[in-house]
């Protein structure tokens, strides 16, 4: 399941959560039940707006030795 990030421009919070990519989250409310969280002082009814963020990479595997082979023009 995909990981999000959402901030919370009343209270300047960024919270992370995992949900399906169909999902909406709109309020902070609705963020901090998804996380499991207390709100704390800030209104429940609080817009979010999620936080574009890098993707992470993922590794085929191979050596470090063997891209060092296929890129070194040299060999």
């Amino acid at each position: 399941m995909p990981t999000y990030d959402y901030r919370c421009p009343e209270n300047g919070e960024v919270v992370e959560v995992q949900h399906a990519m169909s999902e909406h989250v709109a309020t902070w409310g609705e963020l901090c039940r998804m996380a499991g969280r207390e709100t704390g002082g800030t209104r429940e009814d609080a817009p979010v707006e999620r936080v574009i963020t890098g993707g992470s990479v993922v590794s085929s595997g191979l050596s470090s030795a063997y891209w060092y082979w296929i890129f070194d023009s040299s060999l």
